[in-house]
């Protein structure tokens, strides 16, 4: 089962995330706006008890360290799933997005997952539906099933919003939540 969380900083959460993936037996949880660095703790906790981590850092412009690094995304699966980064070959510059192949260690079956975090605080450009529907159209050449989730921070449910009538022109079907 997968859960998918913006958990704005993932630092003090590390055990209610824990909680809540035991509570609703989630085995991929999907994370956006961890706002971590490369190396940090909380991935490093994750995986010493056994969870496989496959994260991507916002990177920071310059180096204070000592400042909030926003967003940033990680797929954390229990042990027992596999998770293979795959490489898009793309460098989006209006959204983060990582990519993995999961695959069960019981079965043979395996999926791809796109988890993309497009921030709120940008305005939606013309350029982040071209460069997300170039992800999507790669994605779409994987023979696994593909799944596609993340926090888009477009409002669909605002039907005359300039960004809901541009995210139509997108090759999906969405719904927004009710």
């Amino acid at each position: 089962m997968f859960g998918c969380i913006n958990i704005c900083s993932l630092t003090n959460k590390v055990d209610d995330l824990l909680q809540v993936r035991t509570d609703n037996s989630i085995d991929v949880v999907l994370l956006t706006e961890t706002w971590h660095d490369k190396n940090s703790a909380c991935f490093g906790r994750l995986r010493s008890e056994g969870f496989q981590v496959v994260d991507r850092p916002r990177p920071r412009l310059r180096d204070d360290v000592l400042s909030t690094n926003h967003g940033g995304i990680a797929v954390v699966a229990v042990s027992g799933v596999r998770l293979l980064q795959l490489d898009l070959g793309i460098t989006p510059t209006t959204f983060e997005h990582v990519c993995v192949r999961m695959t069960t260690a019981t079965s043979s079956s395996s999926c791809v997952v796109l988890l993309v975090y497009r921030p709120g605080s940008e305005a939606v450009t013309p350029a982040f539906f071209d460069e997300f529907a170039d992800a999507l159209d790669r994605v779409a050449t994987f023979v696994d099933p593909v799944y596609v989730a993340g926090d888009l921070n477009v409002r669909l449910d605002r039907f005359d919003d300039v960004q809901c009538v541009s995210s139509k022109s997108l090759p999906i079907t969405v719904s927004p939540a009710e």
